[in-house]
Parts: structure tokens; sequence; C-alpha cells
């Protein structure tokens, strides 16, 4: 007998609950590290896993607008659109589960989410965690382009490289030598940044071997030169600030002076030469930097490089079915870039797909450090 009053209480206490919270509601608020917020920025969105209790009513998701006050709706995609690094959700009938990627604003250290049902009334759920990748895309797909030096025949074929990959919808981050950039130049790398799919990186300031004559030029001044001659916007500059995060080191070389100094510019990422690299670089805590990193495989005509289109595309298709980060490097000027070229071919080959995330190296780790960094709390109402 008391057994049966014991159960019938516990069931009353858990319609008292779901009564409250039908009656009331809840919404989940993100807070991130205050300092790398204002290091880095931290704009890319991050991705949210939810759990819904129930699927009697579709969801309709709210972020919270602290400038206007407001609930704004966050807008609808399914696994057939193609988008990548915007604010939306997805909903999974089949799972239950919802999918949220949000952005956090300029020196506001948290944002808040809620979920309706589209009739309007409360929906029951729970957060499961930070999805690894952008809206739990299958694997991600990133590229670095070598020796951007202005004015030159590397700079042709560098712009026709940037084309192609814009018109593909991939990123490539370019790693500019500033020294040899002219006023030219930078006019030309200005008009790639703005046309989209273009990331700017150091490559230094000379292109030196280690160690370095004049290390404070070639890591802080390279820094310093592209900041001051680009005019940098969208994910990459807040209000304040602009975000400068990788570093490509000249010749794949380093030494121990390279990491402090990175990480007192602002770094974030420092892009080797190691082949086969297919995973996320783990973050060091205590230098405040990604660890060096390499990439899967380099497309190119020479000896150093492949151009093989079968080993290409059975890379890519080897770091895909593994969940793993595809990292092409190139070096522009060391490729023929005709239409029915290997170079072309591979790049039709690895884009364009719905569930692939393609993203700029700098801000891949961008996102992996905002959800390394950032914790979630359910607030009821």
């Amino acid at each position: 007998m008391k057994k049966s009053i014991i159960v019938l209480c516990f069931f009353a206490l858990l319609l008292s609950f779901y009564c409250q919270a039908q009656k009331g509601g809840s919404f989940l608020t993100i807070k991130t590290n205050h300092d790398l917020h204002q290091k880095f920025g931290l704009k890319y969105p991050v991705t949210l896993e939810i759990k819904l209790f129930s699927n009697e009513d579709e969801p309709v998701v709210w972020k919270w607008d602290p400038l206007s006050k407001k609930w704004n709706q966050i807008p609808q995609k399914t696994k057939n659109d193609f988008f990548n690094g915007i604010e939306a959700f997805r909903y999974d009938v089949n799972s239950n589960q919802v999918l949220i990627s949000v952005s956090f604003i300029d020196d506001i250290d948290t944002l808040s989410v809620k979920l309706t049902g589209k009739s309007g009334k409360s929906l029951l759920f729970e957060f499961s965690g930070f999805a690894k990748y952008y809206d739990t895309r299958t694997a991600v797909v990133t590229s670095t382009a070598d020796d951007w030096v202005g004015d030159s025949s590397n700079t042709n074929s560098s712009l026709t490289a940037c084309k192609i990959f814009r018109d593909n919808h991939l990123w490539l981050t370019l790693g500019v030598i500033t020294s040899s950039v002219t006023d030219s130049g930078w006019k030309e790398l200005q008009a790639e940044f703005d046309s989209g799919y273009i990331e700017i990186a150091s490559h230094s300031y000379s292109h030196p071997h280690v160690p370095y004559k004049y290390p404070d030029l070639e890591i802080s001044g390279s820094k310093n030169g592209i900041l001051s001659r680009m005019n940098l916007s969208g994910y990459f500059a807040s209000k304040n600030q602009e975000y400068l995060y990788c570093w490509i080191e000249p010749y794949g070389e380093a030494d121990s002076l390279i990491t402090p100094m990175l990480t007192k510019n602002n770094y974030l990422i420092d892009r080797s030469t190691q082949k086969y690299f297919d995973s996320l670089s783990a973050w060091d805590n205590e230098q405040q930097i990604f660890d060096r990193l390499g990439f899967s495989i380099e497309m190119g005509d020479n000896l150093s490089s492949h151009s093989n289109i079968m080993l290409l595309n059975d890379r890519f298709d080897y770091v895909f079915t593994n969940h793993g980060v595809y990292h092409l490097n190139i070096h522009p000027e060391k490729i023929i870039w005709d239409n029915d070229g290997f170079a072309v071919q591979h790049l039709n080959y690895i884009s364009n797909r719905k569930d692939a995330w393609y993203v700029s190296l700098g801000l891949l780790y961008v996102y992996n450090l905002t959800i390394r960094n950032s914790t979630v709390r359910l607030i009821r109402f």
C-alpha cells in the first residue's frame, strides 16, 4: 500500500512539473569565456544539440536580442538545404532532435535561445551538448594556399585559384608574405576577401628559414602589416578590432621561440606541413594556442604534391568516411588551372555536399575554441 502511494505521488509530481512547464516556459543561456571572446571574437555560429520530449508539435526556435529586447525567430533549414556558417535550426522528426546554430555578438558573453511549438505552446526539451562539427556534419572541408606575394605571376595564379574555389563554395585561407605585396597586390587581396570565401593568414614577413634573424618582424610585423592594409569584416571583425587567426610556417619549420611569439600576438593556429593530418588539433591551455597542425594532402604539379585525380579523390573519400578534417593545401603557382585539369576536377568532386562542413581553417578552430569554453544553463520561468 505504501509503495503504491509513493508511486502515485511520483507521477503526480511529474504531472505537476509538466503542467508548470506548459504554463510557463524555459530557455537556454549560453555563456562563453570573456577573455577568449575579446581576444578572438568567437563570431562563428556554434551548434547546440537539443532533445525534445515529444513530437506532437513542430518546433520554432527563437534567439533573444539584448539590443532590441525581444525574441527573434531563427530561420529553419532541412538536410536538403546547402548552408554553412549561418544562424539556423534543423528538426529531425525521427530522432526528435533539434540542431540550433547560433553566434555570439560583440561585447556580450551570453546568448539565449528558446523553443516553442508552432501552436505557440512551450516545449519540453533537454540540452544534449555541443556538436563537434557545425550542424553535426559528417566531415570538414578546409583549404590553405601558400605564398601570396602580390604583383607577379604568383598573384595571377592565386587570383585564378580564389575564383575557382569561390565558384565551388569552398573556403581558401591565403598565406600572405607581407614584404612582397605591392599597393596593387593589397588592393587585389582586399577585393578577393570582399568577394567571399577567403580568409587572410600570415605567411611571415620575408619567408625565412629558422632561426629567424628578426622574429618579431616576421611574426608580429607580418600580422600588423596585414591588419593595417586590410579592412576585415564579417567573422573576422568586431566593432572594436579585427582578427587574424592563422600563421602558416615558411618551409614548415618552427623552433622553440615561435610558439610563445604566436601566443603573444593572438594567433590561434600554427599550420605546418605534416602530411596526412586529418583530425582536429588539440588546444594547448598553457600556451593558449592550438598545437601545430598539418594537412591531409597537397595538390599540385611538382614532386612534393599530387596531381593524380584518383589519388586525390580517394584521399578525400577516406577522410570523409572516417568523419575527419579534409585539409587541402596548394601552392597556386604550381598548378595549371585548366577547366579539364586535375585541380578543377578535384575541387568539383569535393564541393557542394550538403553533409560536409565547408569552413576556413581559422574559423574551424574558432568554432572548436568556442564550444570548449562555453557553458549552457536551462532556465525556467
